[in-house]
């Protein structure tokens, strides 16, 4: 059978037609190694195996007769198989965002897993995280999240992958404004944007205070202006 945990526990017992006859205490041999003596150890009716590394294993048991020494010449045996812990990501941030944040939610095979996340590019080492992992000050660019889920001995399995992409905030720059005293009614507007195919928005005077912006595109001129002071905003 296949196993994510690397605790293993056995129930031994005698069968009542051993010819042992009771009273019968046990010996194991983990991992007997074919062609070479095994090597047999005593163990109790309860047995628990802690600490197992991934792949196959086998273990050997027999019954020994307290009295005299005699043990079962045929033991039990039980194969299985020791798999790593698999780790999951749920859900993350959209393909694309402008958040410099991101929270995932991660799940694993083992209810016993613990979990470790890197983010690429940015994290030198592996850091724990929750099954609910939330991460901040995430740089701009193409990002990727790495995380790889531990059994309780710390045995860490295949990494699992995220990516998605930070896009920056815009910057807008003015270039040409109406000299800040002037008896022009009139005004232009130039502008625009550190990152190509940005859309802009612009506000007028009362609409900058309530911050109501509207579609603009760069050369927006107002006319009819009145006297007085002016602000705009894009």
């Amino acid at each position: 059978a296949n196993h994510v945990s690397p605790t293993a526990t056995f129930a031994l017992v005698s069968q009542p037609a051993s010819t042992l006859q009771a009273p019968v205490t046990f010996e194991c041999a983990l991992d007997p190694i074919a062609n070479q003596p095994i090597s047999w150890s005593s163990c109790e009716a309860l047995e628990v195996i802690e600490g197992l590394l991934f792949g196959q294993h086998e273990l050997l048991v027999r019954a020994v007769n307290e009295t005299n020494g005699l043990f079962d010449a045929s033991p039990a045996t039980h194969p299985w198989t020791v798999g790593p812990v698999t780790a999951t990501i749920v859900s993350g941030p959209p393909a694309l965002t402008t958040n410099f944040f991101a929270t995932f939610e991660l799940t694993s095979d083992n209810p016993l897993a613990t979990f470790e996340c890197k983010l690429v590019g940015v994290d030198l080492l592996w850091g724990s995280c929750e099954t609910s992992y939330f991460r901040d000050n995430i740089p701009a660019g193409d990002r990727t999240l790495l995380v790889r889920a531990l059994n309780e001995a710390g045995a860490a399995g295949p990494e699992a992958a995220y990516q998605w992409t930070v896009s920056p905030l815009p910057e807008t720059a003015l270039l040409t404004t109406p000299p800040a005293m002037t008896n022009d009614k009139t005004a232009r507007f130039t502008f625009n944007s550190d990152l190509a195919g940005a859309t802009f928005e612009c506000a007028l005077d009362e609409a900058v205070d309530d911050e109501v912006f509207t579609p603009c595109t760069s050369g927006i001129t107002y006319n009819n202006l009145i006297f007085g002071s002016h602000d705009f905003a894009v």
